[in-house]
């Protein structure tokens, strides 16, 4: 490593072997280079810098026979402005140190006959402050290289996650465009406002999906003198209860359509079977616990009679000022039959003009909001029904829905949310042939 060197410049000879054996005893680690005036000083600087030398000092005399020292520090201090400038003279104007004071930076003025003790301290001090300046400069320079390539890798990195963000972006709109298709397949399996105005007139159905597609469904059928109606939920919500809505929905259509059965506890019955066979739940290996709550009725309007069957929901029939709760089956569709339980329930009972009959999902119920974000909860539904009973169904669907999006508040919803209200009429049930 070649050694940083100090130059000293002045046209008297004896002055410059004097300053170079001071500076030598005193700083062993420089080289100690001399010029007898400014030309000669600018030449080896030059030829110093090209070698790339450190020269943290440069020690001039004024009054110089070719150039005067302000000028000679000026020119060295356009050529390095973090080199330090020392004026060592006995005849300086105030002018010449003021250029260079403000056009070199000059570092310090000393007049002749120097001092021998303050001269080392203040080279000593100058040195120090070159080296200092030197090293932050190179650290400075560190840093923004490191800087730059950090802020090359963030842009290599930002490319890298904007064009993932675009991919993600491209297989969300294609798997979202899927799932509205499946939407519509869905929607297209629930009953026809028609068949709805037809079969049930005086009703509502409340149905609130928690994502594009649902879980939940409602089921209307006729069959002979019978309107056989169902709140379906089945496991999960989304895409994977959106397929069970599709299995539940089929095998309802197959027991009633295909195998003829009318009884609400046999057509539960025939689901359940349906469930366990394609999804071979009876199969330890290969058991998929998936299923269906389900509320379903059957209003006879020949013979005005209610006939009710239910897996984990119940059917409510609020008639004059009272509630009436009837509970359903405990039994898991898809779980296969054995000797404790061989078959479903079915409860039948006459019906009266004016009851009103609800079958719903547990989504309402289940939702949390109001002012300590807890569940709705069965009680709260019961008292809201008995409140509203004397509304028309359509406006009971209403209230219903108001009542929920008042208890959710901020809170996301839940679950899908299904309740089917049905009045029966004050006239005869029957409809033409």
């Amino acid at each position: 490593m070649k050694k940083a060197i100090i130059i000293c410049v002045d046209d008297e000879s004896i002055v410059l072997q004097s300053l170079k054996t001071e500076l030598k005893e005193a700083f062993p680690e420089f080289m100690i280079e001399i010029a007898e005036g400014g030309h000669q000083a600018l030449e080896l600087f030059d030829e110093l810098t090209e070698e790339k030398c450190d020269i943290p000092l440069i020690i001039s005399d004024y009054i110089m026979p070719d150039m005067k020292g302000d000028e000679l520090l000026i020119k060295i201090h356009e050529r390095s402005e973090k080199t330090m400038k020392i004026m060592l003279t006995g005849q300086a104007t105030t002018e010449g140190v003021g250029n260079a004071i403000n056009f070199a930076r000059l570092y310090r003025y000393i007049p002749k006959p120097w001092e021998k003790d303050d001269f080392i301290l203040t080279v000593r001090e100058a040195a120090r402050s070159f080296f200092q300046d030197k090293k932050l400069a190179e650290q400075n320079e560190e840093l923004r290289i490191l800087n730059y390539h950090l802020e090359e890798k963030v842009k290599e990195r930002t490319a890298e996650i904007e064009m993932q963000k675009d991919i993600i972006e491209l297989r969300n709109r294609n798997i979202t465009a899927s799932i509205r298709y499946a939407m519509r397949i869905q929607h297209a399996i629930l009953p026809s406002k028609e068949l709805i105005g037809k079969l049930i007139p005086d009703s509502f159905i409340l149905f609130k999906p928690k994502d594009i597609v649902s879980g939940d469904f409602y089921w209307l059928y006729e069959k002979d003198d019978c309107v056989l109606f169902a709140a379906v939920d089945c496991t999960g919500h989304g895409v994977p209860g959106a397929f069970m809505s599709i299995v539940g929905h089929n095998l309802l259509m197959q027991a009633v359509s295909e195998s003829n059965i009318s009884e609400p506890a046999g057509i539960l019955n025939y689901l359940s079977h349906g469930v366990n066979k394609l999804l071979r739940q009876d199969h330890f290996e290969t058991t998929v616990k998936d299923g269906m709550d389900i509320s379903l009725v059957s209003i006879d309007r020949k013979h005005f009679k209610l006939r009710f069957a239910g897996v984990s929901n119940p059917m409510y029939l609020v008639r004059n000022d009272e509630i009436i709760v009837h509970e359903p089956d405990r039994y898991p569709i898809g779980e296969p039959f054995n000797e404790e339980f061989t078959e479903y329930k079915q409860l039948e009972f006459d019906i009266l003009p004016g009851d009103k009959v609800y079958v719903f999902s547990d989504g309402y119920i289940d939702q949390f909001g109001g002012p300590k974000r807890k569940k709705y909860l069965s009680k709260r539904l019961r008292e809201l029904l008995l409140e509203i009973r004397n509304e028309e169904m359509e406006k009971q669907g209403h209230i219903l829905n108001e009542k929920f999006e008042g208890w959710r508040g901020e809170v996301e919803q839940y679950d899908d949310v299904l309740i089917m209200g049905v009045c029966i009429p004050a006239t005869s049930y029957t409809t033409p042939r």
